[in-house]
C-alpha cells in the first residue's frame, strides 16, 4: 500500500503537546488477518526527540489516531512510530 503523507502535531495522554507541528508518512500492511500500521514524521516545531509509550498523533484534518514512540536518532527531527490499533480512516 502506497504511504499516507499527514501534517499534524503530537499530544499526550493528558491533552498536553509534546511535538508542536510534525509531517510525515504512515504505511498500512496486513498482518496475519489484521492490519498493521507504521510510520515516521519530522519534528517541524524544533521540540527534541523523545519516546513514548501511548500518545495521540492529531492530524490537520481532525483525524486522530494512537502511536507509540518506538525510535529516533539524535540529532535529527526524524522519528519513528508504531500504531496502536485501527489506522486513522
Amino acid at each position: 500500500m502506497p504511504a499516507a503523507m499527514f501534517t499534524g502535531q503530537v499530544v499526550d495522554p493528558s491533552g498536553e503537546v509534546l511535538f508542536g507541528r510534525v509531517s510525515g508518512a504512515y504505511w498500512i500492511s496486513p498482518n496475519e488477518g489484521y492490519l498493521h500500521w507504521t510510520g515516521e514524521f519530522t519534528i517541524e516545531s524544533g521540540e527534541p526527540p523523545r519516546l513514548a509509550d501511548q500518545v495521540r498523533l492529531v492530524f490537520d484534518d481532525r483525524r486522530h489516531a494512537l502511536i507509540r514512540i518506538s525510535r529516533y536518532r539524535m540529532p535529527s527531527p526524524l522519528v519513528e512510530f508504531t500504531g496502536i490499533g485501527c489506522p486513522p480512516e
